[in-house]
């Protein structure tokens, strides 16, 4: 007999039940007595969508976190043309600056520097693919640490040298640059914080934030356009990307060397 009492539905034999028998009670609930955990959005307008929703949240968020950390303070506000770079900066420390970390245009243009002040002598070979390079020890003085060590990388075996578009001993000097100048920025007052760690750090931060967002929305919504929200942490990643500022200062500069580009173009 099946009897029911408020909420509370009961159900007894009418026999005792011995070993190994078993009891089978059907019941029966009207539409809408229990609400599903997970949502189907087919009725949602399309500007409602949940994925739409998300990337469109995720993307403002990090434009707010690169407005405070990553957006360079106003300068002058107008680029006038500079006849002279900014003095007292290495040409790496000017491509850094200028790139956000140094690239290979920056260890080309240090390896010519050192030329033009004679500390090394560079002849080209074969067109232009090779390239000879002589120690003149007489001729060092006036070098930071890093030039320093850029000289004692380039010499590894003895006073010259045969750089190739591809030598194992460019790929050595340019990844001691990138780390160097990378620092170097900070310490020179030109940026707020490290580039290689604030970027690393945001970057990770960003795509942690999407897959904890994703993890709620696939709990709560069944939607297999959710992939879509895919767009929001790609511009997520923009924003991460470019931070960290510069300093005020650094931004004073980065106007000079853009003054000092038109200029020269």
């Amino acid at each position: 007999t099946v009897s029911t009492s408020g909420t509370q539905v009961m159900a007894r034999t009418v026999s005792n039940l011995y070993a190994g028998s078993g009891l089978t009670v059907e019941a029966f609930y009207p539409p809408g007595t229990f609400v599903s955990a997970v949502t189907d959005v087919g009725e949602l307008p399309w500007w409602a969508m949940p994925w739409l929703v998300f990337s469109v949240l995720i993307s403002l968020i990090w434009g707010i976190v690169w407005f405070f950390f990553g957006r360079d303070p106003k300068g002058r506000g107008t680029i006038i043309p500079e006849y002279d770079p900014p003095a007292d900066m290495k040409p790496y420390e000017v491509n850094a600056l200028a790139n956000d970390g140094v690239t290979h245009r920056g260890v080309a243009a240090t390896i010519l520097d050192l030329s033009r002040r004679g500390i090394i002598r560079l002849t080209i070979l074969d067109e232009g693919n090779n390239y000879r390079i002589e120690r003149l020890r007489n001729k060092e003085k006036n070098l930071d640490t890093f030039e320093s060590g850029i000289v004692s990388m380039l010499f590894l075996h003895g006073d010259e040298a045969v750089m190739t578009g591809h030598d194992q001993a460019r790929a050595t000097v340019y990844q001691m640059i990138h780390e160097w100048t990378n620092a170097q920025l900070k310490t020179r007052g030109w940026h707020q914080w490290n580039i290689t760690f604030m970027r690393g750090a945001a970057i990770a931060a960003a795509v942690v934030s999407w897959g904890i967002g994703m993890a709620l929305l696939n709990g709560y919504f069944n939607d297999p356009r959710l992939f879509l929200s895919v767009i929001g942490l790609f511009l997520a990643m923009i924003f991460a990307y470019y931070m960290p500022k510069r300093t005020p200062n650094g931004a004073r500069l980065l106007e000079q060397i853009d003054g000092f580009k038109l200029y020269v173009h």
